[in-house]
């Protein structure tokens, strides 16, 4: 029962990405992935002459600038696309009718979230495949790359974003609303979770609330392994604060879901 509802999401994921968006989520993703590189490229190489300053190269540890734009942003092309597939489904299934249906059948709630994280990595990685090109003629190079370090940060990631994603879906389906919640979070990542700019360069208390955001620390870990040399064992403190967080926001949100659940229920026809 449970690996059949696992393979059912799976599948009705990608059949309905294929007939009601064959083109344009793919097409959104590569573009807000092109603008970001385009913005940064002229930046650097117009106004700041193709140089970064000596304390930028002392805060994030390369002078590989176009490379630290490009990690930050993957990353947080990757968390959007984590929150708004996984989180987005339970309000996707009250707004076609089916949502007191899903809700008491008994399947496993952990794998009808996975189900759609696994889905949404396979979309995403295929999108990726098309943007290497892009990377190519924007020049971007990264000079270190271990691939078991790679998919250990890649495999936790996944993990602390699904957690996030947890919370989120909880917010989305008792306030019956997806636009203000997911594009408030959206944006609170953008400005604070280092993706164009170190942290450190924030106010003090803001680069705190930064460190409570699981995309901060797995910025952080892509760039020490792609653009430093770093190992997952050399960057342990930020190995195990994402794991904490990806545990305590999972919890929390399994732990939440039900109560959310119920009072979904009795407003299923409000």
């Amino acid at each position: 029962m449970n690996i059949y509802v696992f393979k059912a999401n799976v599948y009705k994921y990608f059949i309905t990405l294929y007939r009601a968006y064959p083109r344009s989520f793919f097409i959104s993703s590569i573009l807000s992935i092109t603008y970001t590189l385009l913005y940064s490229f002229i930046l650097y190489e117009y106004v700041f002459d193709g140089q970064v300053d000596s304390a930028f190269v002392s805060q994030v540890g390369t002078s590989n600038y176009m490379g630290y734009i490009l990690v930050g942003a993957m990353v947080y092309s990757f968390t959007v696309s984590t929150l708004l597939n996984v989180s987005r489904s339970l309000i996707t299934e009250k707004r076609l009718g089916t949502l007191e249906s899903v809700m008491l059948a008994p399947y496993n709630r952990g794998l009808y979230f996975l189900a759609y994280m696994v889905a949404q990595t396979i979309h995403t990685f295929g999108e990726l495949v098309f943007a290497i090109p892009i990377l190519l003629l924007f020049r971007v190079r990264f000079a270190y790359f271990d691939f078991l370090s790679f998919l250990v940060v890649l495999i936790i990631s996944l993990f602390a974003f699904l957690g996030l994603s947890l919370l989120l879906a909880n917010l989305m389906l008792y306030t019956r609303d997806t636009y203000i919640s997911q594009n408030t979070l959206f944006t609170v990542m953008f400005l604070i979770c280092g993706i164009n700019f170190p942290i450190t360069y924030l106010p003090d208390f803001v680069s705190k609330i930064s460190y409570f955001i699981p995309v901060t620390h797995s910025i952080e870990l892509f760039r020490g392994i792609l653009l430093r040399g770093e190992t997952v064992g050399t960057q342990i403190n930020s190995v195990v604060a994402l794991i904490l967080q990806g545990f305590v926001y999972t919890v929390i949100g399994f732990l939440t879901l039900k109560k959310v659940e119920k009072i979904a229920l009795e407003k299923v026809d409000g």
